[in-house]
């Protein structure tokens, strides 16, 4: 029986000591996980520069909803992407006047015949065709 109470007495002493040691190996797996998840969390993201980031290209006065689908650009287009990888504006091939031009376009819309677009230079919306035609919308809609 005495055997039996000193075999019991040095398994609560045993446990006890493990018991023990549990917060210190508790605060080691926490400051181990933290510095392997630190890597993976993705830094935050400034507000205000996320919005800067997201302002709308001036339209000369008037207003466009932004474009909701999924666009194609001309050929020959360059498509720019802003710091929350949203596409935001075109620069679009023109010739006037014989002069080669990049143009900065914001689509508005699109269908198989061609793209809406605002010219932000010029302050103007116009059509390109598939053709690579622009036709300022003033003529489109006969308001010459």
């Amino acid at each position: 029986m005495v055997d039996s109470l000193n075999g019991l007495a040095s398994v609560i002493a045993l446990n006890s000591t493990r018991t023990a040691a549990i917060p210190g190996i508790l605060n080691r797996l926490n400051s181990n996980l933290q510095q392997v998840r630190a890597p993976l969390v993705p830094k935050r993201v400034d507000l205000a520069a996320a919005e800067a980031a997201a302002a709308p290209i001036p339209m000369g006065g008037h207003h466009h909803p932004p474009i909701d689908v999924a666009t194609v650009a001309p050929q020959g287009a360059s498509v720019h992407y802003n710091s929350l990888g949203v596409m935001d504006y075109w620069l679009v091939p023109r010739t006037v006047s014989g002069m080669h031009t990049m143009v900065k376009v914001v689509p508005i819309s699109q269908t198989n015949a061609g793209s809406f677009v605002h010219d932000v230079a010029e302050a103007k919306d116009y059509f390109l065709t598939q053709s690579g035609d622009w036709i300022a919308v003033s003529e489109v809609n006969g308001n010459q």
